[in-house]
């Protein structure tokens, strides 16, 4: 299986630096919390202590500002750091602490991610059966909301339980399936992750050639986006392959690229196994010499830095470095802390499995008066529903039978205000006919005074009744026009205002033409009430109709204008 550990790039080294800067001017709560989440984010592989610390502010802060959506956010990054440190009792309370929380506040992807944590738990303690429900769980609601960084990450969670139950096949489909998504997204870690991922499967199949190929890939990325640690780990697992395949001056070469990043980084358990890797390829040349000093720096790192396994595994190279080399006593004195060492081990795990099936029983039972407690609710739930439903109905009878009077007092009202209209309407247009008779008598009046102009003796007299002719028309017109419009108002009282309202631009002339067709007036009566020809009123109703945005002749003008 390959080796990774969580490092930061230099761009992330950046942008911590930057809300660093801005957390310690930021005064309002809010914004301080939204920057100390996305900090603890940056910080959490690679510095999880001061992650921790930062997460637990937030925590603080969301208590005092009663902000239950960041303490939800901060419990999640907490019970994170607790399984990074291995303490899955802790780890669970806060997701499933998390996971309540994030039910009440109906918040699905924080839902679905402390699913994830819970079951990074149960894969660690050996629940694979509970682990895979989760996860599947969580990949659900990550496909509901279209979340392709939440379903890329449920897939590779899926993908690292077939792992654990040496499922290989099972695992690289999912792992693969991950990958997919991440080069679609183009998320580089999540491709830098997935490519690591299948390169461990074919590792274990033994088809190095396309362990080497996806291992050299994530290894662009790395240097790519500056992860100096993935970088090294890529070099060491890198040189592995070619040991396999006997090209042991590639490997060489790799270890000591990867020894110079874990050097730089003072990655002290990286550094070791890279030693024993060194040492075990001198072994292969033959030179014991150079195996046995770099067996000895991992096993003095590992004595000093209180590090079991690489003690171990230092003590055992140790061994057969004596034992080439005919040295019996130091064989045997590395033989014996070989075994005691491993006996250590052994003891710590079968510690570390009683106390992980006895936090499974608690937590089964811890879960089933969950389940019991929430049958209850859900039981009240339900009497309290049917009440509410109950009395909802109740109310809807009631505001129906309310709605459907008060609908049909409305038809009557409509019916009442539609015949008042229809009967002023009626009014109006007779008023309109009497108008135009008036006018037609006036227009007889001025053409006889006209006549008589003609056969009148004296240029006075006849300047006298052409002047009389003229006024009398033009006094007629204003007239008639005065008092149209005063009726007009008194039906329509409010047309002309909206009319404005919608289209400023109209002319009096063209307020008037709509007028007269509101009234739902032939071009032939308005003609006759205006003295204009039908040809004229026909140009004038095609301006109107392009003023008014209807050019399309399927729409009515009459019923235009009537909606307004």
């Amino acid at each position: 299986m390959l080796i990774y550990f969580g490092q930061i790039s230099a761009q992330e080294m950046n942008k911590i630096d930057s809300l660093e800067n801005e957390l310690y001017s930021e005064e309002d709560p809010q914004q301080k919390m939204d920057i100390l989440i996305e900090l603890t984010d940056l910080i959490l592989s690679s510095d999880p202590d001061r992650a921790f610390m930062l997460a637990n502010q937030t925590v603080n802060l969301a208590l005092e500002y009663d902000n239950p959506k960041n303490k939800l956010l901060a419990w999640l990054q907490i019970g994170e750091i607790y399984w990074m440190k291995t303490d899955f009792r802790t780890s669970l309370e806060f997701g499933n602490k998390a996971k309540s929380l994030a039910k009440n506040l109906d918040m699905d992807r924080e839902y679905a991610e402390s699913m994830i944590l819970i079951a990074r738990n149960f894969a660690d303690l050996g629940d694979y059966e509970k682990s895979s429900d989760l996860n599947f769980e969580a990949l659900k609601i990550f496909e509901e909301n279209d979340d392709k960084i939440g379903i890329s990450k449920a897939l590779n969670r899926i993908g690292y339980v077939y792992y654990d139950q040496e499922n290989y096949d099972k695992a690289m489909e999912y792992y693969l399936q991950s990958l997919a998504i991440a080069r679609e997204i183009q998320d580089l870690v999540g491709i830098s992750r997935g490519l690591n991922n299948v390169a461990a499967v074919y590792g274990i199949k033994e088809q190095y050639q396309n362990y080497a190929k996806n291992v050299m890939e994530a290894l662009e990325i790395n240097k790519k986006i500056g992860r100096k640690l993935w970088e090294g780990v890529n070099y060491y697992n890198l040189s592995t392959v070619n040991n396999y395949e006997k090209k042991y001056d590639t490997s060489i070469y790799y270890l000591n690229k990867a020894s110079a990043i874990f050097t730089k980084l003072n990655n002290l358990s990286m550094l070791s196994n890279t030693y024993i890797s060194i040492s075990t390829y001198y072994s292969n040349l033959e030179n014991n010499d150079s195996s046995l000093y770099y067996a000895n720096l991992a096993f003095e790192l590992g004595k000093k830095n209180d590090l079991k396994k690489i003690v171990y595994k230092a003590a055992k190279r140790l061994h057969n470095i004596y034992i080439d080399r005919n040295d019996f006593v130091n064989s045997y004195k590395y033989s014996m802390i070989e075994h005691r060492m491993k006996d250590t081990l052994e003891i710590e795990n079968s510690m570390t499995r009683i106390s992980q099936i006895e936090m499974l029983y608690e937590f089964d039972k811890i879960e089933q008066v969950n389940k019991n407690k929430q049958q209850h609710r859900d039981f009240s739930y339900i009497i309290a529903g049917t009440s509410i439903a109950f009395l909802f109905i109740l109310l809807i009878i009631i505001l129906i039978a309310r709605h459907r009077i008060k609908v049909k007092n409305s038809i009557i009202e409509k019916k009442y205000l539609e015949s008042e209209l229809e009967i002023k309407n009626k009014e109006l247009t007779t008023n309109v006919l009497g108008l135009m008779k008036k006018n037609e008598a006036l227009a007889e009046i001025a053409d006889k005074l006209m006549k008589v102009r003609n056969d009148a003796v004296k240029d006075e007299t006849r300047l006298a009744i052409k002047k009389i002719a003229i006024e009398l028309q033009k006094s007629t017109d204003h007239e008639i026009w005065d008092e149209f419009e005063v009726r007009f108002k008194q039906v329509h009282n409010d047309f002309y205002d909206k009319l404005m309202l919608k289209f400023p631009n109209l002319s009096p002339s063209e307020q008037r033409l709509s007028a007269f067709l509101r009234l739902n007036m032939t071009t032939k009566e308005i003609s006759e009430l205006t003295g204009q020809r039908p040809e004229s009123l026909d140009t004038a109703r095609v301006r109107l109709r392009k003023k008014l945005g209807i050019s399309n002749t399927r729409i009515n003008l009459v019923n235009f204008l009537s909606q307004i």
